[in-house]
């Protein structure tokens, strides 16, 4: 339900897209940092390839909306997240959305070749740790 959502970002989908595709693929998971304090927004991977850390500030030009409540942090399986990554590839924009419990909705806005707009809805559960 909306609210339940705790942060929430819209972006532009070819910006993200390119913020993907520069991400180590070997990684076994996506850390996502949504805060309504710098860095703001935070993308990082660990793999092969070693750490990787993206940085995106809420007054960026890719940046369309930005709500966030509070600072949330959760990690989410490559493997799972990399699907969303066929409808990013056609969308103009990209809604993240994240709960307290780190429950992950992209949202992807994709115009038809008859000029309508239709979305796709991606759901991702966070991975938990062990000790939470």
């Amino acid at each position: 339900p909306v609210s339940s959502v705790a942060n929430k970002v819209i972006l532009q989908s070819g910006d993200f897209k390119d913020i993907f595709n520069e991400l180590d693929n070997t990684s076994e998971c996506v850390e996502l940092l949504l805060s309504p304090d710098a860095p703001f927004f935070q993308i990082s991977t660990a793999g092969v390839a070693g750490e990787c850390q993206v940085h995106i500030l809420h007054t960026s030009e890719m940046v369309e909306a930005f709500q966030c409540t509070k600072e949330i942090k959760s990690r989410y399986r490559y493997n799972q997240i990399r699907p969303a990554m066929k409808p990013l590839a056609v969308s103009s924009k990209v809604s993240i959305r994240t709960d307290e419990e780190g429950l992950l909705c992209l949202q992807f806005m994709i115009q038809t070749e008859t000029k309508q707009l239709c979305y796709v809805e991606y759901f991702c559960t966070p991975v938990v740790d062990e000790e939470d």
